[in-house]
This record gives C-alpha cells, structure tokens and sequence, in this order.
C-alpha cells in the first residue's frame, strides 16, 4: 500500500471528480467515503483502475489536524507521479491546499470562510475559451463580490519570463477569477508557505489593471510603428537623393537611358509617396481614436515632409527633362542648317571659297561616288582636287 496521499478522485458509479473537500463539505457527498473511488488517469498507467479509500480529517496525538484525503487501497498497483512534475511542486501545492483548507494560511488577513466555498482543487482545467490548468483552486459557490468566481494559487518553480506569466495571470482573471502567483523564494526547504498571509487584489481591480496594461502595449506599439516611419522617411531621402545624382551622371552617356530611369524612378516615388501616405492615414486614425495632439502634430510634420520631399524631387525631374529638350532641340536646329543636299548647298554657297592650289583659280563643290570634293573650275583641264568638303561634311 502506498502512503501518498491525494486530493482528488473519480467516483467509480457516475465518473464524476470528486475531492476530499466535497467529501466532507459538500451535503450531497457528505458520507460516501465508502464508495467505490478510483484514481485519476494522470497518476495511473494506461488501462489501469487503482482503487482508492477516503481518510477522514482527524487529529494526531501532538494536536496536529490532518484534513481529509484519498491513498490507494492495498494490493493496488503503484501510483505515477504527474509527468514532469517536481517532488518541490507537488509538496508546494499540497501544503497550500492543506493551510487554505485549515485556515493557517489567510486570505487578506481572515481565514477561508468555507460555507462559501463550493470545491477545492488541485490541477484545475478551466473550461473557458483557454484551456488552463491551476495549482490550486478554490471556487465559491457564487459569485463573491471581491475575489470573482474564485481564487487561484499559480507555483511558478521553473524558469518563466515576466511577460509570459502576465499573460497567464490575466488569461485567469479573464475567466473571472482573482489570485496570486508564489515562487520558490515564498517557500521554506520543506516546501511550506513562508509566511500565514496572502494578499490577493479585488477582481474588480485586477480587470482595471488588465485594461491599463493592454492600453499602455497599445501606445508602445503606436511609439514603435512611428518610429518605422521615421526611419522610412529618411530613408527614402537618402535613395531619392542618390537615385537622382546618379541619372543626372547618366544624361551625358546615354539620353534614352536616363529618360527611362526617369520614368521608372517618378513611378517608384509615387509608390513610395502612396504606401508611406497609406501608412500616415492609418497613424492618424489611430491618433484621432486616442485623441493624442502629440501624434496629430507627428503625423502633420510628415505629411509636410513628404510632399517636400515630392515637390523637390519631381521640380528636379521635370528641370532636367526640359533640359534634354532644349539640347536636343538645338542640337537638331544645327543638323537640319548644316544638312548636306539642295537646299544646304545653296544656302551657304559662296559663304566659304576655296582656290585651287594647282593654278589659283576658284574651286566648286562637286559630287563623286566617294562623297562631295572640291574641284578646279577648270578640272579635268586643270587637275586642281581636294577630296572632302570640308565644313559641309561637319
């Protein structure tokens, strides 16, 4: 026969969880210790019914009073402990079952008034949107005005971020209860509570406390998302400074290149303008719902900047193309006056002479198949040639 001890069982007959509480609390349990009672499955192997007997509260001989419990009966297969479950957790939760129970320990400086209470438990698995399981809970029987729908008592023993144990805090609370955690330091080396007092926050408050925390996350994630957009803003200068700098490089090289990039670097601009503007509208409407003037004033420096930001660049973009324009402009005025043919030829005739080196005479402009030539008026008499025309050709 094992001598663990256990707070919990399963009524054979119905398959209800029943606890040493209800069994001597409880009117409609009250005296059916002799019912057939069997261990709960996470203390037994698969397959397995280990019957268990109720041992009433009683007194030892030093006055100590040891509340009532449930071990295995005799020729009963071993007992598992819960998996993963430290022999300091289990004599922790135990011990806090036993001082609530008895009233050696106290809620709020008065002991656990029991007729209010309708069970106490041990891994309680809650039934609400979450499923959470609690060291130790104790649930009234109604509503109790301050502490909710219960108390739970959380023994944090292994490693746990801050964060993480603020979410389960008010994961509880959420489903309308009050509570506490204790960690190893509220503990003696034998596992007992340091101390006869625990103070536990109004449920009521606990929710106010619930909501100024989910309020101040809100404002923090706000700081951070406009502190994206700064670092997007500046950003964006950078790039658009560069992106400029380096077309205007490029005219010189390669004037259909540039008037490319030119076009694509204006659509990326205004995509960026769009996406960064997208992202000030839903700044501001967060702003508006939080009626905050500083972020108001945050998010109309950025538009500002912004359309700064634009106006320059597309000022700088529109400067240079008409710039192309007007060299491009000029350059064909030249090429269409300097044009070989008819027209050319007899415009400018007589505005450049030549003599011919042979015999003095003047020289014309004649055309052969390798291209235009000065020749002597009196060529092939007189062998006067200059190949090329000269300033025409340019």
């Amino acid at each position: 026969m094992s001598d663990a001890t256990y707070l919990s069982v399963i009524h054979k007959e119905t398959g209800k969880l029943i606890t040493a509480f209800q069994l001597e609390n409880d009117a409609t349990w009250i005296g059916r210790g002799k019912d057939k009672l069997i261990a709960t499955s996470i203390y037994c192997n698969p397959g397995e019914n280990v019957g268990m007997v109720f041992v009433e509260t009683f007194k030892k001989a030093n006055g100590k009073r040891v509340h009532g419990y449930f071990r295995a009966m005799p020729n009963q297969p071993t007992l598992k402990s819960i998996s993963g479950e430290s022999y300091g957790h289990k004599k922790a939760k135990e011990n806090i079952y036993a001082g609530i129970y008895s009233g050696e320990i106290k809620i709020d400086n008065e002991p656990l008034d029991k007729e209010l209470v309708k069970n106490i438990l041990l891994e309680h698995r809650s039934v609400g949107e979450e499923y959470i399981i609690t060291d130790v809970m104790v649930l009234f029987k109604d509503v109790h005005p301050k502490y909710g729908l219960g108390i739970f008592f959380e023994i944090q023993l292994s490693k746990q971020t801050n964060e993480e144990t603020i979410e389960r805090h008010y994961a509880r609370v959420i489903e309308g209860f009050s509570g506490v955690w204790l960690t190893q330091k509220d503990f003696t080396p034998e596992w007992k509570l340091a101390y006869d007092n625990i103070n536990i926050e109004s449920h009521r408050k606990l929710l106010c406390m619930l909501e100024e925390y989910k309020e101040n996350n809100f404002i923090k994630r706000i700081n951070n998302y406009g502190d994206i957009i700064d670092k997007k803003l500046i950003n964006f200068e950078n790039d658009a400074i560069n992106v400029v700098f380096q077309n205007i490089r490029n005219i010189k090289d390669d004037i259909e290149s540039y008037k490319k990039e030119i076009i694509k670097l204006a659509g990326d601009e205004i995509s960026k303008i769009e996406f960064e503007n997208k992202q000030l509208k839903e700044l501001k409407d967060v702003a508006d719902k939080l009626d905050l003037n500083k972020l108001q004033e945050q998010a109309d420096g950025i538009t500002f900047k912004i359309n700064e930001k634009a106006d320059t660049l597309l000022n700088q973009v529109t400067f240079e193309i008409n710039q192309i324009k007007n060299g491009l402009n000029q350059t064909y005025k030249k090429i269409n006056d300097w044009r070989l043919g008819e027209v050319g030829i007899e415009k400018h005739s007589g505005v450049i002479e030549k003599n011919c080196e042979v015999c003095g005479k003047s020289m014309k402009i004649g055309k052969s198949m390798s291209g235009h030539n000065w020749y002597c008026i009196d060529f092939p008499k007189c062998d006067g040639f200059i190949k090329g025309v000269g300033v025409y050709e340019n």
